[in-house]
């Protein structure tokens, strides 16, 4: 066997992990920074000229790992939509392995919720103004974060999935807390914890009565 070709061979395939690692590392830090900035950007905002500047590149190179503006501002809202499950994830499971109530379970779960939007308001405006039927890829953002939900309602009850019902509830639910965050977002006139209480209260409706 031919050494010299068998480490051209290697050094070409080193040299190509390399560069997809790179590519990835770049990708990583303009997500990193596109969250940062769109957080309280909106779309049609020249958000994508300051996440160049911020990366200290030319807004054309971004092309090169995002195909398009839509593409890039997508895959933003993705990443803080997981960011969001691992958070839920974070704070929920521990409260479930020590045998916490619904209520505490569920009041941890919005909180972070509110967290979430209050961090990110624009942002989360546009996950659900777009989700709402206008674009059908943050419209699957947005599913992404009920499925979430329920994956974690099932999980307190001990389920590998909720029953037809209890999803159906569930997804409801998760559209009414929605759009009682978006009214909470617009300004002083609603207090978090009457938000809190209320959408506590409404999930206190729902189960465990649709879990038969």
């Amino acid at each position: 066997m031919n050494t010299s070709n068998t480490a051209a061979v290697a050094v070409k395939h080193g040299r190509r992990r390399a560069e997809r690692l790179a590519v990835e590392q770049r990708r990583q830090q303009l997500l990193v920074l596109g969250v940062k900035i769109v957080a309280t950007r909106r779309y049609e905002e020249p958000w994508l000229e300051e996440v160049a500047r911020s990366a200290d590149i030319s807004k054309g190179l971004i092309y090169h790992y995002f195909d398009t503006k839509r593409g890039f501002y997508v895959e933003i809202l993705r990443h803080i939509a997981q960011e969001l499950s691992k958070t839920w994830a974070e704070i929920v499971t521990p409260l479930i392995n020590a045998g916490a109530s619904a209520d505490d379970v569920t009041v941890a779960g919005i909180e972070a919720y509110l967290d979430f939007a209050e961090a990110y308001p624009a942002a989360f405006r546009t996950l659900l103004e777009a989700g709402a039927g206008i674009d059908p890829e943050v419209k699957e953002v947005e599913a992404y974060l009920r499925e979430e939900i329920i994956r974690f309602i099932a999980s307190y009850y001990g389920l590998q999935a909720l029953p037809p019902l209890a999803q159906a509830g569930v997804k409801g639910w998760s559209a009414f807390m929605e759009q009682v965050t978006l009214e909470w977002l617009e300004g002083d006139a609603m207090e978090r914890n009457k938000v809190v209480e209320m959408l506590l209260g409404v999930m206190r409706s729902l189960f465990p009565r649709t879990l038969g």
